[in-house]
């Protein structure tokens, strides 16, 4: 069960990348990053989560699911 804070959401993406040992971080909008920020690093992003792995853009949850077939 997700912790108590924690969307579902974010809870299936931290599982799925560790059980591929994914390394990852975490970047919240209004704590680790901007608005303008998280919008200057994803131009369009019209949800959030949004994945990038090795500093290339996947996208949502279910494109990693795609991209790591």
């Amino acid at each position: 069960m997700p912790s108590v804070g924690i969307p579902k959401s974010l809870s299936k993406l931290g599982s799925l990348l560790k059980s591929k040992n994914i390394e990852f971080e975490e970047r919240l909008i209004g704590k680790e990053w901007t608005m303008e920020q998280f919008l200057e690093a994803v131009p369009g992003a019209k949800t959030v989560p949004q994945i990038i792995l090795d500093g290339k853009l996947i996208g949502t949850y279910e494109d990693l699911k795609n991209h790591l077939k």
